[in-house]
């Protein structure tokens, strides 16, 4: 949809907990005037160090992002084996009325 264009999301950093869990965390932007946004999907992309693509997962963030505002998210996953850098992307949002 074109609401997604009105997103910029920081490409996320990702590093290794204690209990063997991939932590991505990063920031969403919303740059609407007017729309909140919810129910925002975000695929995560893991490369390996020669940058092909290793997994893909997909994740929806509970909180609302209000206009012109920016809220950080933390996604936890299975540790992810050979990912040395992540990119992240917007698939997907739903205007909160």
């Amino acid at each position: 949809s074109s609401d997604v264009v009105l997103f910029r999301s920081v490409t996320a950093a990702h590093r290794n907990n204690l209990v063997n869990q991939t932590v991505v965390e990063g920031e969403i932007t919303n740059k609407a005037t007017l729309v909140s946004y919810k129910n925002i999907e975000i695929q995560i992309s893991f490369r390996d160090k020669d940058g092909s693509v290793i997994e893909k997962q997909k994740h929806t963030l509970d909180e609302v992002v209000k206009p012109n505002s920016t809220s950080d998210f933390k996604i936890k996953t299975g540790r992810i084996k050979g990912a040395s850098s992540v990119s992240t992307d917007i698939i997907g949002a739903v205007a909160d009325k």
